[in-house]
């Protein structure tokens, strides 16, 4: 099913929230212990659903994942994401640096999200419960650099391009793990993505995310960070069910380029309003985004961007009951 096709079965008007952050907060833990141990990570999970309870359900990805699977070092800090300690290709373009034959899940951010994946899925059964990968482009940024692969991408291209076949093969291989534990829908992120220009995009990206798509059949959204406005036309050829994008982006001129058949999610601040507004405000700026898009029958209320662990509950839920109030005659 796709994701425009799910949005239109339910009894009510879906809503997205990137991510399950705030759960770690409410179940009073921390970020080290969520990524540490699965239970734990199912403990916040559970916790944000209980609360708002969400139509997609995340569990909550380490950015770094894929990267570790591949030879990436990290370290876990208390409160705050993976952070990189050594890139295996930073200092050399030697490919047999990269740990391609391990399995995924002996790695601890994989083995965490894919055991959480088995356990959610038989929690919600009637929910879509999501599997999250890192988009190639910005894995290949992890490994060896968000400077040096931007080089590459002017300079080295093949060289690049060999990492990048690399990196897709162990995220569809990290993404099919998820899908097997009970995965039903699958969010792809690529934020470094939007640093390349449009032809850049096209020859580096794209490719690669089409085959993440094309290997799955689950309903699928993409979320890249930043202004992506020139980028939209190469964003409708994914073959991605629907396109969330960030704040800086024309919502109109997406849902006009992507067409009926492919969805355009967004965009209330995730930074913004969202973090560090009031509930009012939450509701009249998701009100004012729901009436400007009420026209676009491929549109689907959403954040920005994946949600800080201090976002106010109080502003979450606002977000989702305003969106399930929305009235709104569909022909």
């Amino acid at each position: 099913m796709r994701t425009l096709e799910y949005a239109e079965s339910t009894d009510r008007r879906i809503a997205i929230t990137i991510g399950s952050r705030p759960g770690v907060e409410y179940a009073g833990l921390s970020d080290r212990e969520i990524m540490e141990d699965a239970r734990k990570k199912v403990q916040a999970v559970s916790a944000f659903v209980r609360r708002h309870d969400p139509d997609i359900v995340f569990s909550i990805a380490g950015p770094m994942g894929e990267a570790q699977t591949l030879g990436a070092r990290v370290s876990l800090p208390e409160f705050g994401s993976p952070v990189a300690t050594f890139r295996p290709l930073e200092s050399t373009d030697n490919l047999g640096q990269l740990t391609v034959d391990a399995e995924p899940c002996s790695f601890m951010l994989c083995g965490t999200l894919v055991e959480s994946i088995g356990v959610l899925a038989k929690m919600y059964p009637e929910k879509l419960v999501t599997a999250t990968v890192i988009g190639p482009l910005t894995v290949a940024g992890q490994l060896m650099g968000v400077e040096k692969m931007l080089m590459k991408s002017v300079e080295a291209r093949d060289s690049l391009a060999r990492v990048l076949d690399i990196v897709t093969e162990r995220v569809i291989a990290i993404l099919q793990l998820q899908i097997e534990a009970g995965a039903r829908h699958l969010h792809v992120a690529d934020p470094t993505s939007s640093l390349l220009s449009p032809m850049s995009f096209s020859e580096l990206s794209l490719p690669y995310l089409k085959r993440i798509f094309k290997s799955v059949q689950i309903s699928n959204h993409l979320h890249i960070c930043g202004n992506t406005n020139n980028h939209l036309t190469y964003l409708a050829k994914t073959t991605a069910h629907a396109v969330s994008v960030d704040t800086e982006v024309d919502m109109k001129k997406a849902a006009q380029i992507f067409g009926p058949q492919i969805a355009v999610c967004g965009q209330i601040s995730s930074a913004g309003v969202l973090l560090r507004g009031t509930p009012r405000e939450v509701n009249d700026a998701t009100n004012t985004m729901l009436q400007e898009m009420a026209m676009f029958r491929n549109y689907i209320p959403a954040t920005s961007c994946g949600m800080p662990r201090a976002t106010p509950g109080e502003n979450i839920q606002a977000f989702y009951d305003t969106v399930r109030c929305f009235k709104q005659v569909r022909e």
